[in-house]
Formats: C-alpha cells, structure tokens, sequence
C-alpha cells in the first residue's frame, strides 16, 4: 500500500514540474549563448565589449539561482575589470567565481579562474612567482581535461610573464600559441602569439626575426584586434629606438599610447615609458619629465605596477641631467623600494611553497578520513531519502498553490478589462437617457402640472446642472487626455466648465462617490489597463508609463492601480502575456 502512494505522489510531481521544464529549458539556452558570447569576446582579448553580456548573465543567474550562470558571469565581470584598470574589483568576482566553481565541480571554470588569477598576479600585484603558480596549476587542469584551446591561453600567458620579466626564455611558449592558434583557428591566441614572438625576439637581440614577426602581426591585428596594435607600435618605438631614428621612434610611440588608451590601459604605463625614453634621448628632459608623469598616473588609474620601477629609475636619471640631484635621489629612493616589494615577493614565492607543501600533505590526510566519511554518508543517504519525500509534498502544495495564485491573478485581469470595456459603453449612453428622461418629464409635466412643486424644480435643475458639468468634465478628459498632464490643476478644469468649485464637488461626488484626485486618477488607470492589455506593447517601462500617465511616483501609481484593480501592474502584464485574446473579450 506504501508503494502504491508513493508511486502516485511521484507521477502527480512529474506532472506538476512538466510545466516549468520549457521554462527552465529556455532559462538554459539564454545562460548557453550569453556563455558563448562572452567566451567568444574574451578569446579575441576584446574585454571593453564584454562587460555588459557579462553582467546581463550576472543578473539572469541571480534571478533564476543558477550558480552556472552566476559563476560565469562572475569570471567574465572580473576579466572585464581587470583589463580596464579595476584590480580590487576584479579580484572579488573571481574569488566568487572560484567559490560557486568549486561546488560546482566545474575542472573547466577553475582552470580558467586560475588563469584570471594569474594574470591579475602578474599585472596588479607584480608577482610574477605567484602568477606562475596560478599559470602552471591551470596548465595541470588544462591538461587532465585535454583542453587544448586553455591550454594556448595558458602559453600565451606564460609567454607575456617572461615578456614582464624582459627575458626571451618563454619563446617556446609564444611559439606553442602562435602554431597552436593557426592549426584550431584562433584569431586571438594567433595574433598574440605572433606579438610575442616579435617581442621575444626583439629582447634576445634577434632584430632579423623579430622584423619578421612584427610585420606577420601587424597584417594578422590591424583589422582584427586594435589593442595589439598598440603594443607592436610600442616595439616598432623600440626598434627604431634601437638604430637611432628617433622621430619614428617618437611617432610609433604616441601610436602605441592612442591605441593603448582606448583598448588595454593596462600596458599604458609601458608605452608612456617608452616615449619618454625617446624624448630623454633625444634631449628633451622636461617632457621627458612630463611624459613620466603621465606614465605613473596611468599606473595608479590601471593598477598596472609591472613598470613602476623602470619610470622611476628613468626620472632619476632625468632628474640627474637636468641638474636636480634631491628629486633624483627621491626618485631612486623610490625605484628601491620597487625593487625591494619585489624581493619581497620572492620571500612570499617561498612561503608559498611551503604552503603546498602542507596542503598535500593535508591531502593525505583527507584521503585517510575519507574511508570514514564513507560509512556518515550512507546514513546521510537514507535521511536524504526521507527529506525527499517530505520535500516532494512540499514542492506539490507550494506549485498548487502557485497555480491558484496565477489563475486569480488571470480573473483579475479578466474582470477589470470586461469591467473597463462595459464602462466605455456605459459612458456612450447618457445623452440617449437624457433625450428620453427629458420627453417623459415634458410629458409628466402635461400631465401632471400641478403636482410638479418648486422643490422638485429646483432639485431638478441641480441634477440637470451637475450632470451636464459632470459629462462635460468627461468629455474634456476623453478628447484632450488632460489627466495624463500632472501640471493641469483642478482649478484649471473648474474656468475650462465655467463653474465653481462648489458645483464641481458636488458633480464629482455624485457621479463618482469620490474626490477630484481619486476621479483623475480612475481615468489614469483606466488608461493603464488600456495599455497593459495591449499585447503590442508588453515592452513599455512601468516607470515610462507612470510618468506619462501623470503620475508623481511609480509607487503611487502602484498604490492606485492595486486599489483599483486589486493586483500589481508587473502581475497584471504577466497575466496578460498567456491570456489569450478571445478571455479578454466580452
């Protein structure tokens, strides 16, 4: 007999949870193709487009609990932030990312947060020890996994470390990106690799190759990806730099700082570098200065340390020429201190180790108690069976009495549309009724003269007054829309009826059972229902609509819309979009 009822409560759960499936399908396929776009920006290093289907896909995961959506989001908001200057901010997305990826489970997302991880190391903190660690453990990910394409990233990576640490030793690395980009068709590792291979070549002093890379970069990039551009025009400074033509020298450099201002400020500092190398070489010490200036702005805005120490040594060294030895001792002071945070860093490089050491051996242990979390979790399981069960009930009452909720809401809906349209009809009568109360009241009066007394004449003519103030009251708020006006007053309308505010009141009153504000504000909601049961127009802001239908706030305009109504506008449109045409029709 148990079986039999359980059985039953399971069918009446799949049948109940069927309906929501297409919803949470569709929920799914919007988290994939954000997913993709973003991934698909990322891979061509175009981080200034990426931020908003980022945080689009942010904002989706949080509405439907999708830790997928969430976790993702959070990478690509980190890896926008980060390029463009924010390192604090990026850092918090990807420990969150980190966070949701590991419940997750998801080796993929890991490896590539290790990686923004990494990057962040090296660009923000200037570590380049602890940029490896990330690089290498995601390389180890990336590898189990057979990730070939974040495997390339990871080259490439590894690659513009050994460009940071201005040694040619990660050749082979910039070489792995740029063959691997051309044999899976990634533009984007592609294109950096050969970047890299031109600057590679250039610091191991092999002009002939780096000529030859630079100019296969400069074909693949200048249609493709204008951020690489500013760091081949950056080393084409450099060269020129290094044969002596320095106003070429000088003219790349100020290329490579437009196109880097825009794209990926991040290198700004480097390429401000480079163009006050060319003016100190050329003579030209104060705006050598200058440009120095700039360059250490533009390393506070980006966060971007990696040349910190190299501007401060150049403005001692300008410093020194121009003949003011006590800034130029500041300035060495400070290239010191450079250089001793990263001295620093290598003492930090071997904590770190130290640390890995302990956490394998944490590891061990874990693998140890594991056996013992083994004989927990079968009891876990069989009070996860009985909290299933109990929460199967719970999730049949809780959708039941969602449904409930829904088709109340769609009676709702319903009612006050059939509501507003008899009321339209209505309003087409009176001057039919006032025709035929007329002819019978001339008629009675033929009749019955002398029964007629002054009072009933007088009550009469206040009737007759009020109604005709009332109708043309309407008729004015029909043709010219005046309630939609939030500066048109009711002392406006009274000189529009030539008539006082006594005979006005007393109008409204009667016609309404209301005041002049609650009368102005039935016709602003009755032009909302108009407009919320246009299926045409589902896109319309309910904050635009409020403003437009004159009111002073969207919270008074849902206060009267739900007194009116007896249901918010949001649940109102909502009910309208499944509503089928025929349902709102009398």
């Amino acid at each position: 007999m148990y079986y039999i009822y359980l059985y039953s409560l399971i069918l009446i759960i799949l049948s109940l949870c069927a309906d929501n499936m297409y919803g949470q399908k569709s929920v799914g396929k919007r988290v994939d193709e954000l997913i993709s776009e973003c991934d698909s920006l990322s891979s061509q290093f175009n981080y200034v487009e990426i931020e908003k289907p980022a945080r689009t896909l942010l904002e989706l995961g949080l509405e439907t609990m999708d830790k997928r959506a969430q976790a993702y989001g959070n990478l690509f908001l980190g890896e926008a932030y980060l390029t463009n200057g924010d390192g604090k901010k990026s850092l918090q997305f990807f420990h969150e990312s980190l966070s949701m990826a590991e419940d997750l489970k998801d080796d993929g997302l890991i490896c590539t947060i290790y990686n923004c991880l990494g990057i962040y190391e090296a660009t923000v903190k200037v570590n380049p020890y602890m940029a490896q660690y990330y690089f290498l453990k995601s390389q180890e990910i990336a590898k189990k996994n057979k990730d070939e394409g974040l495997q390339l990233v990871l080259s490439i990576n590894l690659a513009e470390l050994s460009i940071n640490r201005k040694d040619s030793s990660g050749l082979h690395y910039a070489l792995e990106g740029y063959e691997g980009g051309i044999k899976n068709g990634s533009i984007g590792i592609r294109n950096n690799g050969a970047v890299q291979l031109a600057i590679l070549y250039f610091l191991r002093g092999d002009t002939v190759e780096s000529l030859k890379y630079y100019d296969i970069a400069l074909e693949l990039c200048k249609n493709d990806n204008t951020q690489l551009l500013g760091l081949l025009y950056k080393l084409r400074s450099e060269l020129y730099m290094t044969s002596g033509n320095y106003p070429e020298a000088k003219h790349y450099a100020l290329l490579s700082i437009s196109y880097l201002s825009d794209n990926l400020i991040t290198e700004l500092p480097a390429a401000y570098l480079q163009l006050a190398k060319v003016e100190y070489a050329q003579g030209d010490y104060a705006a050598a200065e200058k440009t120095l200036g700039q360059a250490i702005d533009a390393a506070n805005t980006s966060s971007s340390k990696s040349s910190i120490h190299d501007i401060y040594s150049l403005l001692a060294t300008v410093c020194n020429a121009k003949g003011d030895t006590s800034r130029a001792f500041i300035y060495m002071q400070k290239a010191k201190e450079s250089s001793d945070s990263i001295n620093h860093v290598a003492q930090e490089q071997l904590k770190m180790q130290r640390d890995i050491m302990i956490e394998k051996a944490e590891q061990e242990l874990a693998v140890t108690s594991h056996q013992l979390h083994i004989i927990y979790l079968r009891r876990f399981i069989a009070i996860m069976a009985v909290s299933i069960f109990v929460m199967g009930i719970l999730i049949f009452i809780l959708i039941r009495n969602h449904k409930r909720t829904l088709s109340l809401y769609d009676n709702i809906v319903i009612k006050n549309r059939h509501l507003m349209e008899a009321k339209e009809r209505l309003s087409k009568l009176p001057s039919n009724v006032e025709e035929l109360l007329e002819g019978l009241y001339e008629k009675k009066e033929g009749e019955n003269i002398g029964n007629v007394t002054p009072s009933n004449t007088v009550r009469n003519s206040t009737a007759k007054k009020n109604e005709n103030i009332y109708q043309e009251a309407c008729r004015i708020m029909t043709e010219e829309r005046l309630y939609a006006d939030p500066t048109f007053t009711r002392e406006q309308l009274i000189e529009r009826l030539a008539t006082n505010h006594t005979y006005f009141s007393q109008a409204i009153q009667q016609y309404t059972g209301g005041n002049y504000a609650q009368w102005i504000n039935s016709w602003r909601i009755k032009e909302a229902i108009r407009i919320l049961s246009d299926k045409t127009q589902l896109d319309y802001p309910l904050k635009q609509l409020s403003s437009d239908l004159g009111f002073g706030s969207i919270a008074t305009f849902y206060k009267c819309f739900q007194a009116e109504t007896g249901i918010t506008p949001s649940n109102f449109r909502k009910s309208i979009k499944h509503l089928n045409n025929n349902d709102l029709e009398i």
